[in-house]
Formats: C-alpha cells, structure tokens, sequence
C-alpha cells in the first residue's frame, strides 16, 4: 500500500512541478548520502511522502479491523518491516540510473522478501 500511495503522490508531483526529476538530478549532483536523499525527497516530492504515509496507515486500518482474525497481527507487522527496509534502499536505488519501473519492481521485490523473512522469524520465534 505504502509504495503505491507514493507512486500515486510522486505522479502527482512529477506532473505538477516535475518533482521527480529535478529530484533525481539533484540527488545525482550532490552525490548518494542518505542525508540529501531524504532532505530532497521531503522537499521536491511532498505529495509522494504523503502518499506513503497514507499508504501505511491505510495498512494499519486494515490491521486494526481485522486484529481478532489469526495471524493478521503477525503479517501487518510483516509489512510494515518490510516496507520499512525496503525504502531507504529505494530512495538509493531512485538516484541510480534505472528506469522508474525496474526501481518500482526491485523496491517492492525487496519488500516482500523481507516481509517474508520477517514472518518466518516470527513463526520459529513461537514454535
């Protein structure tokens, strides 16, 4: 959910003030510290951050109307990990010259994958 609410919110800044171009090539002429990456990304695409945020609170709500269901705690958990470890490596992976589908996939790849490391953690954490 996260990543689509920011794909939806950095379409919308892209077409506004091309947000995510400048924001490349800005992040690109100051080199690949995470600083600059996330003062950038704050700064030339907005609507994409709120876009995420929405998205992980979209995924909350669902986690919350459905707590008394088995297992839905374990994989909203799940998600938010793996979402979470997976961004920072997507921002890096955004300066990099890869076109925006292959960055989209590979961010959402690396997501599932440690959303999934997440839930089998959590399974051999209760066996």
């Amino acid at each position: 959910m996260s990543p689509a609410g920011a794909l939806i919110g950095g379409t919308i800044d892209e077409r506004a003030r091309l947000g995510f171009t400048i924001w490349k090539s800005a992040c690109r002429a100051a080199g690949y510290s995470m600083a600059s990456v996330i003062s950038f990304t704050l700064q030339l695409l907005p609507n994409a951050v709120v876009g995420a945020l929405l998205g992980a609170l979209l995924v909350q709500g669902v986690a919350f109307s459905s707590r008394h269901r088995l297992g839905s705690v374990d994989d909203c958990l799940a998600a938010h990990a793996g979402c979470a470890l997976a961004m920072p490596v997507g921002l890096i992976l955004c300066v990099v010259s890869l076109p925006v589908a292959v960055m989209l996939v590979a961010e959402i790849a690396l997501a599932v994958a440690a959303a999934s490391v997440v839930l089998r953690t959590r399974a051999a954490a209760r066996a």
